[in-house]
């Protein structure tokens, strides 16, 4: 049986002889007051994990519809400009929720960087973050 001693995980063999407050094993002896405690704080820790684990998953799903809707947007400006779709170009580029924004793209690999232009939704700024 393994148990958790001065913030280690120590081997303690099989249990020999149990009384009130303490379980003898056969490397050792713990009180059982510890083993309560530790139960409840890795309880509490799992719990804290979990949360944080279902918050980030969130979170991800939400950027990534974010950064897909962002790439649809450029998608279907790029195919309203080669068809030549003025209706099309124009619903993007005077719609509120969209903004033609310049960023930098930096070629980690090259070390080089260029500015680009490209279409990103607005509707959501200073409400997420």
């Amino acid at each position: 049986m393994k148990i958790l001693s001065n913030h280690e995980l120590k081997d303690m063999g099989q249990p020999i002889k149990e009384t009130d407050c303490w379980l003898f094993f056969e490397k050792g002896k713990i009180a059982k007051h510890t083993i309560e405690k530790f139960h409840k704080k890795m309880k509490l820790k799992d719990l804290e994990l979990n949360y944080l684990l279902i918050n980030i998953n969130q979170l991800t799903i939400q950027l990534t519809k974010k950064r897909d809707n962002m790439t649809q947007i450029n998608e279907k400006m790029d195919q309203a400009i080669i068809d030549d779709d003025f209706n099309k170009i124009e619903s993007i580029a005077l719609n509120p929720k969209n903004a033609l924004v310049r960023i930098h793209e930096f070629n980690m690999f090259t070390g080089q960087g260029r500015f680009v232009n490209k279409w990103v939704d607005v509707s959501n700024v200073f409400k997420d973050f």
